[in-house]
């Protein structure tokens, strides 16, 4: 029967509840196993996670002076990246670095590369290698918010022509491409030629400014309509969409036709002042 130290057998159990939906990246040979998983799925921009080091000795041997040299690929740092450890006979160890994203990381596939190198059975045996190579996935997301809208002119009639216009900030930490930035006009609040524009892509911390002119329905009253404008982008890669509505008011004023009477006159001469 294996001897496990209960503190690793533990670790190993949190392991297999918190990372039931990951995937495991593992290498062996007849004296040692070695296998690593990551606590999340994939890393931010700026952002870390932890990366746990499996080691399992099944031999009845014990092996001396496991030296790890972890290797990272772009846009990724992890530490420690240099240790040694030493595994006694049929015992599991559990071991954890930290990795971290690059604040300007792209979205994009990184690695992990440890290798091992170790004695098994005696500090003078024969060194051995192992090498376990895995994926680190960066993602970046895009977020979009329109904010500052305007209209001009500012005094909104029924049948008047006006310009409605907004800027698109990007908040996310990825570039946001193939931006469609949509009008609704199912309400009859207004017409435009074009109900829609395209933007290629706004950057990270980027702001786009975009224009419509509308031709107000002639047909409403005066009083505040609402109206949605529509966002549909993709992240960086493309591969995920993302969409939102904004609501946005009108307001609509009279027409002012005023008629001007005389209420009253003081009698005046020519050369007076009166009222």
């Amino acid at each position: 029967m294996k001897k496990i130290i209960p503190v690793m057998f533990a670790s190993a159990f949190v392991l297999m509840s918190v990372f039931s939906g990951a995937t495991l990246v593992s290498a062996t040979d007849d004296s040692l196993n070695i296998s690593w998983i990551l606590l999340d799925n994939f890393l931010r921009p700026d952002g870390e996670t932890t990366l746990f080091l499996t080691l399992e000795n099944p031999t009845e041997n014990e092996i001396f002076e496991v030296d790890f040299d972890l290797e990272t690929g772009p846009d990724i740092t992890v530490s420690p990246s240099k240790f040694s450890v030493s595994i006694s006979e049929r015992e599991i160890q559990v071991i954890s670095s930290r990795v971290v994203a690059n604040e300007n990381a792209v979205s994009a596939n990184s690695y992990i590369k440890i290798k091992a190198t170790y004695r098994v059975g005696s500090t003078v045996g024969l060194e051995r290698d192992l090498t376990v190579l895995g994926t680190v996935v960066i993602k970046t997301v895009p977020l979009l918010q329109i904010e500052g809208i305007k209209y001009n002119p500012d005094n909104i009639e029924p049948g008047s022509n006006v310009e409605i216009s907004f800027n698109v900030k990007n908040y996310g930490d990825g570039n946001a491409k193939d931006v469609i930035v949509a009008l609704d006009q199912t309400a009859g609040l207004f017409t435009t030629e074009l109900g829609e524009k395209y933007i290629s892509k706004i950057k990270s911390n980027g702001t786009t400014l975009v224009a419509f002119p509308l031709t107000i329905n002639k047909d409403l009253s005066a009083g505040s309509y609402s109206f949605p404008i529509s966002l549909t982008y993709k992240d960086e890669t493309k591969n995920k969409i993302y969409s939102s509505t904004t609501p946005t008011s009108l307001r609509i004023y009279g027409k002012f036709n005023l008629i001007i009477t005389l209420g009253s006159q003081e009698p005046m001469a020519s050369g007076t002042i009166g009222e």
